[in-house]
């Protein structure tokens, strides 16, 4: 088992402390993709619920700090940064069908991250299978077109009673050329369409064109 841990490639004999890895004004980009996934308790799971849980904990400690050098107790020299924590296809990651390794890590920062200055920003093609704590907390959602029952009824979860006859009419309205989207902001209780520009980065998933 431990030879087959080894070939992960994630290990090593000295670690990387996280304030050494995220910095003031630094965008860090993990991609765990490739690692293996077959099961809940997967390798990519374990080192996402490794960075969520160090990241919180990291906060919690700086956010007692920040407090303190108000107050005069003491002088920072070195700040550990708020973060935003955007997680794609994190339905992988904090499922609503069953727990992972990383369930709880990220369920601590949706549900206790403000307060230490953690954001949790999931990103998903199915909101539906995303856990309900994520979707209970969520007060912003933008979505692109949607046309499963399911998936608008996850965002229904979302907006208060009022709004939803609002949210069919803005998801039928949308216009069908790409970037179209909604924004659901349950702070302000409104809907607003918007137009979001094509991505410029290189990815797979272009849809297929007919050539005759």
């Amino acid at each position: 088992m431990l030879l087959v841990a080894d070939s992960w490639g994630v290990f090593g004999t000295e670690g990387i402390p996280i304030d050494q890895i995220l910095k003031p004004g630094v965008i860090n980009v993990f991609d765990v993709s490739r690692l293996r996934a077959t099961e809940a308790w997967s390798v990519r799971n374990l080192l996402v619920a490794i960075l969520a849980r160090d990241i919180y904990q990291k906060r919690v400690i700086a956010r007692k700090q920040e407090e303190l050098a108000k107050m005069g107790e003491i002088e920072l020299e070195e700040r550990f940064p708020m973060v935003w924590l955007i997680v794609d296809e994190s339905h992988n990651f904090v499922s609503s069908e069953e727990i992972t390794v990383s369930t709880g890590p990220l369920l601590t920062i949706v549900k206790q991250g403000r307060e230490p200055g953690v954001s949790f920003v999931p990103m998903t093609q199915m909101p539906n299978k995303l856990h309900p704590e994520v979707i209970a907390q969520t007060d912003l959602v933008i979505s692109h077109r949607l046309t499963a029952k399911s998936d608008i009824d996850a965002l229904h979860a979302v907006m208060q009673t009022y709004m939803r006859e609002d949210l069919w009419k803005a998801i039928e309205a949308m216009p069908k050329w790409r970037g179209a989207a909604v924004v659901l902001d349950d702070n302000s209780e409104r809907l607003y369409t918007i137009q979001v520009r094509p991505r410029l980065s290189w990815h797979a998933g272009e849809a297929a064109i007919a050539v005759t």
